[in-house]
């Protein structure tokens, strides 16, 4: 127990006898000071009474107290149970959501290998074929090895760019916002190519020490969200703007999308766990949720969502502005 939970027992212990005390010195007075000849007949008497009553409290209080000590070790079990089985739900919810991400990642690579490894096979076979049909010109054939030798350094790259996500740091570190960011979009760039999704940045940099690819998660997370929305909503010209800054000793990083926004009475919500305005086959209700406890839990940081006006081109769209704080000194 902690030294409140224990004042309180004290308090509940010993309160009643004061009372009591309390209570004999003020009616011995009056009886001493108006009644001085009823005050001596019965002097004993209440002497004795008083005792009966302070040990009579003092059982009661014991027992009481007991009572209470008990239940406040099993509320405070009860606690710590909760918070296990919270802290569980949390790494499995967020094992669920980093599955989902990791799907998303093998999509992402197979994309990316697909082009060099169609260049790897076919100049690997035109090679194959000049030695069988007997055409010797090796200066054609180191050409064709410089581009499998190219190629395969790029799917290397292409590995170092995906290895920090699939195998995440213990250890807090220092990194600039701008290099998180572009590891981020490394990882989801294929897939926003492919459905045509601009992304404008305006990008203040600024170094935040923490774990960067719980970081990624939640950037990836937001970014999904906003390319779900577009297909949903059905946006012709997909536009995502991220904007960093610090403001007033904050790390600031805001991505605002134009996808039509979110509805009033689910901004509230939006960060719920299981809460999901997708259809059930699109969305779980997992990613927004574990976002907000990283920024939260593990950078000590705040995360809020609106809907805001951007322009581009000479027009006006509505759409979500997902905001994250996090203190500079954090």
């Amino acid at each position: 127990m902690n030294l409140n939970e224990r004042k309180i027992l004290l308090f509940i212990k010993f309160m009643p006898l004061f009372m009591i005390i309390a209570i004999y010195i003020i009616c011995s007075l009056f009886l001493y000071k108006n009644n001085y000849e009823l005050f001596e007949k019965y002097f004993k008497e209440v002497i004795l009474l008083s005792i009966i009553l302070i040990l009579i409290s003092l059982y009661f209080s014991y027992k009481i107290t007991n009572l209470l000590k008990e239940s406040f070790i099993k509320y405070q079990n009860k606690i710590l149970e909760d918070i296990e089985e919270n802290k569980k739900r949390d790494f499995m919810l967020f094992q669920q959501s980093k599955l989902a991400t990791i799907g998303e990642l093998l999509y992402n690579i197979s994309h990316q290998w697909r082009q060099p490894l169609s260049v790897i096979t076919t100049t690997a076979s035109g090679i194959k074929i000049q030695k069988e049909i007997g055409i010797d010109n090796k200066s054609k054939e180191i050409e064709m090895l410089d581009g499998i030798v190219k190629n395969a350094n790029y799917l290397s790259q292409t590995i170092e760019d995906f290895r920090d996500f699939y195998n995440p740091t213990t250890l807090k570190v220092d990194f600039l916002i701008g290099d998180c960011i572009n590891k981020c979009f490394k990882i989801i760039n294929p897939q926003f190519m492919n459905k045509d999704i601009i992304i404008k940045q305006d990008i203040e940099e600024f170094s935040i020490y923490g774990f960067e690819q719980q970081l990624i998660q939640v950037l990836i997370n937001f970014l999904n969200n906003s390319r779900d929305i577009f297909e949903t909503n059905n946006i012709k010209n997909k536009i995502i703007f991220i904007k960093t800054g610090i403001i007033k000793d904050n790390f600031i990083i805001e991505i605002t999308d134009n996808g039509g926004g979110i509805e009033k009475s689910n901004l509230e919500k939006i960060f719920k766990l299981y809460f999901t305005t997708k259809y059930k086959s699109v969305g779980t209700g997992v990613s927004l949720y574990m976002s907000y406890q990283i920024i939260s839990e593990i950078f000590n940081g705040y995360l809020t969502v609106e809907n805001s006006e951007i322009k581009h081109l000479g027009k006006t769209y509505i759409g979500a502005k997902f905001k994250i704080i996090i203190p500079s000194n954090s």
